[in-house]
């Protein structure tokens, strides 16, 4: 059975336009090489917390949003990159002073909400591995990502 798809009012109000216009166009001359050149490289290491969010509130897509969200019930939600920042800081000082530090794991179970990805990325600004856990894992899937 095929699955319709459903077009929420929500979104459509919201006001944004997508970065990638031209996706076929932009597809036919991708090339690693280009993408390389465009990330910071800190230290010669890549910290995908930093790329993806902090380095951005250093120009001026600070205020611009970075994250829309819309729950099962309709409420929306907006971060901006420095938002994002903010709260992905203060998420990795939590781990930070529970003793987690670079190399540790950390799992995370939560539904699909705006802090499943400051969890994400507040854990990878420590350096640690992070693991998203979802109710939709059974039993099984929960022990073979927990013991991996």
């Amino acid at each position: 059975m095929e699955e319709k798809i459903i077009e929420k009012p929500a979104l459509k109000k919201m006001p944004f336009k997508p970065n990638l216009t031209h996706y076929d166009k932009m597809r036919k001359k991708f090339k690693w090489e280009d993408v390389h050149k465009e990330l910071d490289w800190l230290d010669g290491s890549l910290n995908a917390a930093y790329e993806c969010i902090d380095r951005h509130t250093r120009t001026h897509r600070k205020d611009k949003v970075a994250l829309y969200w819309e729950g099962k019930d309709g409420a929306t939600e907006q971060y901006t990159f420095a938002d994002l920042k903010e709260h992905t800081d203060r998420f990795a000082n939590v781990l930070k002073g529970l003793g987690v530090s670079k190399g540790d794991r950390v799992f995370v179970f939560l539904e699909r909400v705006p802090e499943i990805f400051i969890s994400l990325f507040g854990t990878l600004k420590l350096g640690a591995v992070v693991g998203p856990l979802f109710s939709a894992f059974g039993p099984e899937a929960l022990k073979d990502r927990l013991l991996d």
